[in-house]
């Protein structure tokens, strides 16, 4: 998390930013613990409208949190297991 948390916003490139749990830390989907792994760096502005506005319209605008985790990782020092990868693949939002 503390790499996440260096990183630049996924969606502007600004600075400071939050490590921001697409879907909680404790997120599961088939049965994969990925809570954990499937966090994005996102600055104040665009952390507000996915969790105090609405995930819809921050995939309409910016696409997919699963989309943009993907693309991060590419360039993690550290990989997430791949049967994370694979359910947040699967998952697809």
């Amino acid at each position: 998390m503390s790499w996440v948390k260096q990183q630049a916003c996924v969606v502007c490139q600004s600075w400071p930013c939050v490590a921001h749990h697409c879907e909680g830390a404790t997120w599961a989907h088939n049965k994969v613990k990925c809570g954990h792994w499937f966090i994005l760096p996102l600055c104040e502005f665009h952390d507000g409208v996915v969790t105090q506005g609405s995930r819809r319209v921050f995939r309409e605008r910016f696409g997919t949190q699963a989309d943009l985790w993907l693309e991060l990782i590419e360039q993690a020092p550290i990989l997430p297991p791949a049967e994370v990868v694979e359910a947040v693949q699967d998952w697809g939002r």
